[in-house]
């Protein structure tokens, strides 16, 4: 039996709508008109009981159709079936499209607050760079990512690689071409911690040379001094130091907080730059003077390092003007520059020390522990490296000799305590030991 006829089956066995039932059905022969007769007149009998039935009470009319079936033939059983059947289908789908609806409530609203979270997570880590990156943790900034002290510089003889470790299988950082300047950090394994354009890593020493001048390229307690007496080769050409610029601009952006405009006038100047545009009718297209007003001599301004800048403030008729020294600049400069790393390099009344004219718009990077103690101690730059002799009050009655006696012993010290650092610029030191000479090769 097909399944049509099965559910026929079913359905006839369950309700049983004809009088004769199921097996009755299939012997029944009546005519469609006869069908249609038998229709007519039991519709005609409800109007008539209808009719008469109208004034008497309702549970008499009700009463009359208690034993009233209506008979249906297969074919409407079939569209009975299919009516309930598509009662049904519309159900289940309204009830999935409320649960599709549903689902996509929730999961538009888990989406909204997922972004949410998102957000919140972003901005908690913009905050934290933000912090980290804060004028009052820049020293701890700056100090963590320090290496050794700088030693001196090593010239590149040849085009070599440099790597992240000190061993030819670690990760190459690039290539340095041959002619290079690089600040050397001391040996390790046959090769030289060096740092070239920010970046630290190694490079064999024997693609390495010293510098043969003394009296260039000079480093005492791991600072680069560039003076009347120290002064910087032709070709050397670093361009400007990233740390330098990187802490200038946190200290600008601080002063820019406090209300006080900073801007770089001037940053690195090549050797050339010096000899062309150095002095126009006796007068510094820079600023730059010796203390008795002559000409800087080219290699020895500070400049070519790439650790000194020349500011200017809102007032731009001020730059590389005497006047800039009564600006609000230069006094929040005076007292929170050192914050940073900066010095005021060429301060006043020490013009003797400095061989330099007071320079309130020049300053030079030297590390922020090594500015907070000069800022102290009330010290310029050769002072601190022991130079110069320091001024205080307990020498201002020693006499000529006893000074310069005095800045004799100093020197000595010094020379003693850093030997290591001269060794880089000074190979026919007869005081070194050997141990020293050994360690700093190059």
């Amino acid at each position: 039996m097909s399944k049509k006829r099965k559910s026929f089956k079913d359905i006839n066995e369950k309700y049983s709508f004809l009088d004769e039932g199921v097996d009755g059905l299939k012997n029944r022969n009546v005519t469609r008109d006869e069908e249609s007769r038998q229709r007519n007149q039991r519709s005609e009998e409800y109007r008539r009981r209808n009719s008469s039935s109208e004034h008497s009470p309702s549970y008499e009319r009700n009463e009359d159709f208690r034993d009233h079936t209506i008979k249906m033939d297969p074919k409407a059983i079939e569209q009975e079936r299919r009516r309930l059947q598509h009662i049904a289908m519309k159900k289940r789908e309204e009830q999935k499209k409320k649960k599709r609806m549903i689902t996509v409530g929730v999961s538009v609203i888990a989406v909204l607050v997922l972004a949410l979270l998102l957000k919140s997570v972003l901005d908690a880590k913009n905050n934290k760079n933000v912090a980290a990156t804060d004028p009052a943790n820049i020293v701890e900034t700056i100090n963590s990512n320090e290496t050794t002290s700088l030693k001196g510089f090593v010239l590149v003889t040849k085009s070599a690689k440099y790597y992240q470790e000190s061993n030819t299988s670690s990760t190459e950082l690039g290539e340095i071409a041959a002619g290079e300047y690089l600040e050397n950090y001391g040996v390790t394994n046959g090769f030289n911690k060096v740092r070239y354009n920010g970046i630290d890593g190694y490079i064999e020493s024997s693609n390495l040379s010293t510098v043969n001048n003394p009296d260039q390229l000079k480093v005492i307690k791991g600072i680069l001094v560039v003076n009347d007496q120290y002064s910087l080769p032709e070709d050397f050409q670093p361009g400007m130091n990233v740390q330098a610029k990187t802490n200038f601009d946190i200290m600008a952006r601080k002063a820019k907080n406090d209300g006080i405009i900073i801007k770089i006038a001037s940053d690195f100047r090549s050797f050339e730059q010096q000899k062309t545009n150095g002095y126009t009718d006796g007068e510094s297209a820079f600023g730059e003077y010796m203390a008795d007003g002559s000409q800087v001599e080219p290699g020895k301004s500070e400049h070519q390092t790439g650790l000194a800048f020349d500011v200017v403030g809102e007032d731009y008729e001020n730059k590389y003007n005497d006047n800039f020294k009564d600006s609000k600049e230069y006094k929040w400069l005076v007292e929170n520059a050192h914050k940073y790393g900066f010095i005021i390099r060429y301060p006043k009344e020490k013009e003797n020390v400095t061989g330099r004219k007071f320079e309130p718009w020049h300053i030079r990077f030297v590390e922020p522990t090594v500015a907070d103690e000069m800022h102290r101690n009330n010290l310029c730059l050769e002072e601190y490296l022991g130079l110069a002799k320091v001024s205080n009050e307990n020498n201002l009655n020693t006499n000529d000799d006893e000074q310069e006696d005095t800045n004799d012993d100093t020197n000595d010290n010094t020379n003693d305590d850093n030997g290591e650092n001269n060794n880089y610029n000074d190979d026919n030191d007869q005081n070194l030991d050997e141990d020293s000479n050994d360690e700093n090769e190059y």
